[in-house]
């Protein structure tokens, strides 16, 4: 990565984290004078911040770590002033050889260390603070209801770029799954009204809880990154270290991507069990209700799809967008395109994994260890993120050839 995309990199990242942290101040503000207004503490799991020390203090310090986030962005983002130098200042004699060299080298070095180290310190609070402080279940919950009302969306325009493909198979194939399609809506028609009617009430009350958790799971993802940019711009050990780390993820990346892709198998296979007479993770209300299976099917879709979406970081489509895409077909996938929401659900898985312990400590140890094997976001959510950037570093390294070997072919011959 040139100098130049990582600087609009780490400025885009700062102006979303500043965007975020100022909101996220403001809202403490709102909470402090109303902590009944919060919704994070009418979760079912309170973040353990909140367990920790109450709310009132969380609040408060909620305003100060966010402000001092947005302080620092916009400190950095400021354009800074060019300042004059005169010539005799800008050269300096060494008393031995008299070489030139610049006098102010060694002070904008330091500054730049400085300002690295602040900008590290500052981030890795924001990640600690509102990434996994103020992390809850809910997270995974909000996003799982999410995915499972966008299933049906994205089989249906998966069937309609299928039949635009001019070839004959992935027609067929697009007119097959229109018909199941069809067939699953007529057939399930009573149920799927009654999905609706008991989801639509829920999503119109809990919308604040979905925006809160957004909102923080931006903040926590944000800095993450920032933080992880600037130990690649630094100098020194710091830098040596990240080239390190990455040269190993880039090595190992496509096992990093198939542990990644198991993550949400063990929660997806347990949902298929609804097909049955014994669902798992049901009990009697799954087995009594339809609506509620048809809805723990939909859930089971949205981990099926992650798992789909992860294999792709180390398939060809990951990179090249299918000729039956409109428009796209063809052409090279946008990092971008899979590097954002990548991390940001590996931020939403691991900050979850925290919170997802201690609510199942009061159940005891037999059930945190099995719904851990159900749910491994401790294990999956920094598996993701590390496929992900091996993802990001290969494509790098493939589009964007250095002269002379790349990281990538080091590590393949």
């Amino acid at each position: 990565m040139t100098s130049d995309k990582t600087s609009r990199s780490q400025r885009l990242l700062l102006t979303v984290a500043v965007v975020a942290t100022l909101l996220l101040a403001g809202l403490g503000v709102r909470w402090l004078t109303a902590p009944d207004s919060s919704p994070l503490a009418h979760l079912p799991t309170p973040p353990p911040l909140l367990e920790a020390i109450g709310p009132i203090p969380m609040y408060g310090v909620q305003i100060v770590v966010a402000l001092a986030g947005a302080v620092t962005g916009i400190v950095l983002l400021a354009p800074r002033p060019a300042v004059p130098v005169s010539r005799g200042a800008r050269v300096s004699r060494d008393s031995r050889g008299g070489h030139g060299a610049p006098a102010s080298r060694g002070s904008r070095g330091g500054r730049s260390a400085r300002v690295g180290l602040a900008v590290m310190g500052v981030g890795t609070l924001q990640v600690i603070v509102f990434g996994l402080g103020f992390g809850s279940t809910a997270t995974l919950s909000s996003v799982g209801y999410l995915l499972a009302l966008a299933i049906p969306p994205v089989l249906v325009g998966l069937a309609v770029l299928l039949l635009r493909d001019r070839r004959g198979r992935p027609r067929i194939l697009g007119v097959v799954l229109l018909a199941g399609l069809a067939l699953v809506l007529v057939i399930l028609r009573d149920v799927i009204t009654d999905v609706g009617t008991a989801i639509a009430p829920l999503l119109r009350e809990q919308a604040d809880q979905f925006l809160t958790v957004g909102l923080l799971v931006a903040v926590g993802a944000a800095w993450a990154g920032v933080v992880v940019l600037t130990l690649r711009s630094s100098s020194g050990d710091h830098r040596h270290l990240v080239c390190r780390t990455e040269a190993w993820v880039l090595r190992h990346r496509r096992r990093l991507t198939i542990i990644a892709a198991c993550g949400p198998l063990p929660y997806a296979l347990i949902r298929l069990t609804w097909l049955t007479p014994w669902p798992l993770l049901g009990g009697s209300v799954a087995e009594a209700d339809p609506s509620l299976r048809l809805w723990g099917l939909a859930i089971s879709g949205g981990a099926w799809l992650g798992v789909i979406l992860t294999l792709g970081l180390i398939r060809p489509w990951g990179e090249v967008f299918p000729r039956w895409f409109p428009v796209v077909g063809g052409r090279p996938v946008p990092v971008a395109a899979a590097v954002i929401p990548g991390l940001t659900a590996a931020a939403l898985l691991t900050f979850a994994a925290l919170p997802m312990m201690l609510s199942l400590a009061p159940f005891g140890l037999a059930v945190m260890i099995s719904m851990t094997l159900i749910l491994p976001c401790g294990v999956w959510g920094p598996a993701l993120a590390l496929a992900v950037w091996g993802y990001a570093a290969h494509r790098r390294s493939t589009t964007a050839p250095r002269p002379g070997p790349t990281v990538s072919a080091r590590m393949e011959a």
